[in-house]
C-alpha cells in the first residue's frame, strides 16, 4: 500500500487526479432456495408445537 498525492509518480504513471467512491465490491443477490427454507423452518416450527401440545395433552389424562 502507497500514499499517494496529486502529481506523484507511482510505478511510471503519473497521479492526476485522486477521487473519493464510496462503494464497496458487496453485492445483493437473490438465492432461490430462499423461499424453500423457510416453508421448511415453517413446517419443522409446526411439528414442533404440535409434540408439544400432544405431550401437554398426554399429561392431562
Amino acid at each position: 500500500m502507497h500514499r499517494v498525492a496529486v502529481y506523484d509518480v507511482l510505478d511510471g504513471f503519473k497521479i492526476e487526479k485522486v477521487c473519493i467512491i464510496s462503494e464497496t465490491g458487496l453485492q445483493i443477490v437473490k438465492d432461490p432456495t430462499t423461499t424453500l427454507v423457510m416453508i421448511a423452518m415453517i413446517l419443522i416450527g409446526l411439528g414442533i408445537s404440535l409434540t408439544f401440545i400432544q405431550k401437554l395433552g398426554d399429561k392431562n389424562l
